[in-house]
């Protein structure tokens, strides 16, 4: 069974170079694309954390192993940045899973 419910609220917690990470979003299954709209990045274990490229890289990655398992064959991530120089800005990430 999928751990991914469409309308339903996702969360992923791991380890980076940064530190503890969650993450949490909206599952929007299309066909056989899985969209995470609304991604937050955020320090997992309350303290604060630089969520910069790095970090959002192995967000990404980490889900894509974990979608692909799931038999997905396109990840959509959406969302908007709510930190940094680039405040605001929208995130749009799409990839092709093998």
């Amino acid at each position: 069974m999928s751990t991914f419910i469409h309308g339903k609220d996702i969360v992923f917690r791991f380890d980076s170079q940064a530190g503890q990470v969650s993450t949490i979003s909206q599952v929007i299954i299309d066909g056989d694309t899985l969209e995470l709209r609304g991604l937050a990045v955020y320090a997992g274990n309350g303290d604060k954390i630089d969520v910069g490229v790095r970090v959002l890289l192995g967000v990404v990655r980490y889900v894509m192993a974990f979608a692909a398992e799931q038999g997905f064959k396109t990840l959509l991530i959406t969302g908007e940045r709510r930190s940094g120089a680039t405040f605001g800005r929208p995130v749009w990430v799409k990839r092709r899973l093998k």
